[in-house]
């Protein structure tokens, strides 16, 4: 019931985000063809800092959403499941707060805490690197159309006979069906975090992981393999997943 709850959070939320990426990524790609047509020629021109708030709020906004109803799913089910025991041993090492003498407080507690900003935080430093990636395969292509004496048209549209993709082309390629497998592993992403500290709260230190048969711990094939391993919250915090 736990997995199925957390699992249909996530593909609800999945849709939208998909899609508010490729709105978004289609408008990086239109913006950075017509910079470089301009007459610019620094990765950093072709997709301006301006991008990287836009995707931020883009990953906050649906990250916080699946990460409040995976809190809200895990307080149902400790709640249900391991209510007083783990609460007791929670307050018992000091994990909850002396003020929280419920479960029902603690969500009210966990929004303003130290972990849900972190959470936060994470989302929208990975959101940023996002766009780092395609700024880094735009400097290396500028340099090389410097270096080969390109003029704006050829830089923007490419020479085939020298196999050079040109701006269109690989800002196109470096988006291109890339929106649903973003959203599926951050969302995954944010919703592991979020259990992670649902659990740090409740005083819980090591978990069961469910995945796919065979997915590995830090990678696919990473021959640790993580379904039906036991692991600590500090190593699920280290690698979240590591596909989609």
């Amino acid at each position: 019931q736990l997995h199925l709850g957390l699992s249909r959070a996530r593909e609800s939320a999945e849709p939208g985000f998909a899609r508010e990426l490729e709105a978004h990524f289609q408008d990086i790609a239109r913006q950075a063809v017509s910079r470089a047509r301009g007459g610019q020629r620094s990765a950093r021109s072709l997709v301006p800092e301006a991008a990287d708030n836009d995707i931020e709020r883009i990953f906050l906004r649906h990250g916080e959403a699946v990460s409040r109803i995976t809190w809200d799913v895990l307080e149902g089910f400790l709640g249900k499941a391991l209510e007083p025991a783990v609460t007791s041993v929670a307050w018992a090492r000091g994990a909850l707060p002396a003020s929280v003498r419920s479960t029902a407080q603690l969500k009210d507690v966990a929004e303003d805490d130290a972990l849900w900003a972190g959470i936060m935080r994470r989302i929208g430093r990975r959101a940023r690197a996002i766009h780092e990636t395609t700024r880094q395969a735009l400097a290396e292509a500028i340099s090389l159309a410097d270096e080969r004496g390109y003029t704006v048209v050829q830089l923007t549209e490419g020479m085939p006979s020298d196999s050079f993709a040109g701006i269109r082309s690989l800002v196109e390629e470096t988006y291109l069906n890339r929106a649903e497998a973003i959203a599926r592993t951050e969302l995954a992403t944010a919703q592991n975090w979020a259990a992670a500290g649902r659990y740090e709260q409740r005083g819980i230190t090591r978990v069961e992981i469910l995945d796919g048969a065979g997915c590995g711990w830090t990678s696919h094939d990473d021959p640790d393999v993580a379904h039906g391993s036991i692991r600590t919250l500090e190593q699920i915090n280290a690698h979240p997943p590591a596909h989609p």
